[in-house]
């Protein structure tokens, strides 16, 4: 003899019949309401499994809010883990991009470093004095063809100092010296530019390489003659 195992039927509004129980709701109502009466089975289609048996969405609510009120824990349902898992995800990808700004910023600042670096490696800042006595501050990657150039044009020039720099330092050198200038890139041999160019040539020992290319260089005593004549200067003329 075949043995079936129980079968639960449940009324279904919607065709007017009883159906099995499969895939539906078998949760209880406790009161009287629209469409249902107390202690009936809703008979619903079942979308959670709760302790083995289906339940609808409305009754599995209810299930979570009646653990809450009587465990004083909140059950965390599978979409709110989801919802979690998604503002994490999307913080973690906020955090990422803000470090991927930064290391981009840090890339690019550290690349523009080393362009100038390499720039400012074959610049340099000169000092120049002419027959006249009057002192040219440039810059040139190339100061020996551009050196050559000035000379034909002013006569023989000397090499006081060099240093590295490019136009930004050169520039400020010029701002420093500007109630000297005299035109163009040139400015009057006094004591303050002097001066200056002495700690030039202190802090960048024999700075000025041996270089075919560029002019002479004007040596210690010449250097020094010209200081010791721009002391003398100033001190018979103090209010100048």
């Amino acid at each position: 003899m075949t043995e079936h195992p129980p079968m639960l039927f449940v009324y279904d509004e919607t065709r007017g019949e009883y159906v099995p129980s499969e895939g539906r709701c078998l949760a209880k109502w406790l009161q009287t309401g629209p469409g249902h009466k107390a202690k009936q089975i809703c008979g619903q289609k079942g979308t959670r499994l709760v302790a083995g048996m289906q339940v609808c969405d409305l009754h599995y609510k209810r299930f979570l809010k009646w653990i809450e009120l009587n465990t004083g824990r909140k059950v965390v349902t599978a979409k709110e883990v989801e919802r979690e898992l998604h503002k994490e995800r999307m913080r973690l990808d906020r955090e990422r991009s803000a470090q991927q700004r930064k290391l981009d910023a840090e890339r690019i600042r550290a690349e523009e470093a080393a362009r100038e670096a390499e720039r400012m490696k074959y610049s340099v800042v000169y000092y120049v004095q002419r027959p006249d006595g009057m002192i040219k501050i440039g810059t040139s990657r190339a100061p020996g063809v551009r050196l050559e150039s000035i000379g034909r044009k002013h006569g023989a020039l000397l090499v006081m100092a060099l240093h590295s720099g490019a136009h930004a330092e050169e520039s400020a050198v010029h701002r420093r010296f500007n109630a000297l200038h005299i035109g163009g890139e040139w400015f009057r041999p006094e004591l303050p530019l002097l001066e200056h160019i002495n700690d030039v040539r202190k802090r960048m020992s024999n700075v000025v390489p041996e270089d075919d290319d560029l002019p002479p260089r004007m040596n210690r005593p010449e250097f020094s003659r010209l200081v010791r004549q721009a002391k003398e200067a100033a001190a018979a003329n103090p209010a100048a």
